[in-house]
């Protein structure tokens, strides 16, 4: 149990955002080796979506998404969950702005909720850039291929 997660609380972790830019920042690739060189392209994922992508989506979802063998084999669901999951993030980051002020406001000191809103807002742009992404991600994908009559829609 010597574990950071047993010593810091959860809310003093690093967001994932924060992750994702210390690696970009210090040229790590996500095994930490440095990036000196171009990583080679690994070999597509089952469904035709390129295994970088599906771990860009996957960075944005919930740990337990990447269980559901269905989601490996279907990209285009994966985006869908990979954007709802986000659309959701946003919506409670725009509640808890809204009611900061109110909720705060004699348990903090003054100087703090300024702060505290401009974390709002950083985290609201960063869930706006990992939106445009998934949507890069979708508009990649093959396009939706229509059963013929007569046949099942279960492959």
């Amino acid at each position: 149990m010597n574990d950071i997660a047993d010593a810091t609380p959860s809310w003093e972790l690093p967001s994932r955002f924060d992750v994702a830019r210390q690696k970009a920042r210090h040229g790590t690739r996500p095994s930490g080796e440095p990036a000196s060189e171009p990583a080679p392209a690994p070999a597509p994922a089952p469904g035709g979506l390129d295994p970088r992508a599906a771990e860009a989506l996957y960075e944005v979802c919930p740990p337990g998404y990447r269980n559901h063998e269905v989601l490996r084999r279907h990209p285009a669901l994966l985006v869908r969950l990979a954007r709802h999951h986000l659309l959701a993030e946003l919506a409670e980051l725009r509640q808890g702005y809204s009611d900061l002020r109110r909720e705060l406001k004699d348990r903090v000191p003054v100087h703090v909720i300024p702060q505290a809103l401009e974390t709002y807002r950083r985290e609201a742009a960063e869930i706006h850039r990992a939106l445009e992404r998934v949507a890069a991600i979708e508009r990649s994908l093959p396009p939706p291929t229509r059963p013929r009559p007569g046949r099942s829609r279960t492959p």
